[in-house]
């Protein structure tokens, strides 16, 4: 009887050793979420000038333009500067499911569905939300899945409704996150995001990224963006991000 005693008191402290390690793992990771947030969201006000550049599967490429604004409320902004057919395209997003568009030919802003959310803009393989400021660990739970080196493997599961069923991580040296891969909610991997960074000139953030390539792993179309202009000092009016200035385009004036 002691015997069967001691084997279930020494199985129970296994369960219990075992689940204070994953709860343990589970803090480090959340640690190293936060920290990740912070590498690259240092300045209030951001204004960038980007080359985007469309990759089809037969490998032809087509470029453009376009300036993208954000401030500390999380408003982004995106007008393409080229080419000729694109030029004055702009997209406003007020937070989470408040996206708007301007099309030149019409002359009118719309507000797009919470769908539009869930689908690539303009033709490229990125989200609205990609571009933004997305604070990881307001929106995932994390755990360690690997180590190999400099590098450390986290496994995000969305704390909302979303059509990612988990986002694998690869971080490096100084927090930075230099892949995201999303899978579907079939556990198929949907696409791969891959990203460089060097120091910001800053003095209110100090990295930047300079190249984005994210590739559609069903189609194997891609969308490389390289960050030409990336200004953190400048200060933006909050008038900028409405409807009547993206009208307008106020947001040219900042166009370095």
């Amino acid at each position: 009887m002691m015997r069967r005693s001691s084997l279930a008191l020494a199985l129970v402290a296994g369960v219990v050793l075992a689940g204070a390690g994953v709860a343990r793992a589970d803090a480090e990771a959340n640690a190293l979420l936060e920290r990740m947030d912070r590498a690259t969201q240092g300045a209030a006000n951001k204004v960038w000038i980007c080359r985007m550049r469309s990759i089809g599967t037969d490998g032809n490429v087509r470029e453009g333009r376009f300036l993208m604004l954000q401030n500390a409320s999380d408003k982004r902004l995106l007008r393409f500067l080229s080419p000729a057919d694109m030029r004055n395209t702009a997209m406003l997003a007020l937070g989470k499911g408040e996206l708007y568009v301007y099309l030149p030919a019409d002359r009118r802003v719309r507000r797009l569905g919470t769908s539009a959310l869930n689908q690539t803009f303009l033709g490229s393989d990125f989200y609205a939300e990609d571009l933004g400021s997305v604070r990881l660990h307001d929106d995932y739970d994390a755990r360690i899945v690997g180590r190999n080196g400099n590098e450390t493997r986290l496994e995000l599961v969305p704390k909302h409704p979303s059509q990612w069923s988990r986002v694998s991580a690869v971080v490096v040296d100084h927090d930075l996150v230099s892949k995201f891969e999303f899978y579907d909610q079939k556990g198929k991997l949907s696409r791969t995001w891959t990203r460089t960074f060097e120091r910001s000139k800053s003095r209110y953030e100090a990295w930047v990224p300079t190249r984005m390539l994210m590739v559609n792993e069903a189609t194997k179309h891609a969308t490389e963006l390289i960050v030409e202009v990336g200004d953190s000092d400048k200060p933006i009016s909050d008038e900028i991000f409405s409807l009547r200035a993206l009208q307008r385009g106020d947001d040219l004036r900042y166009a370095p």
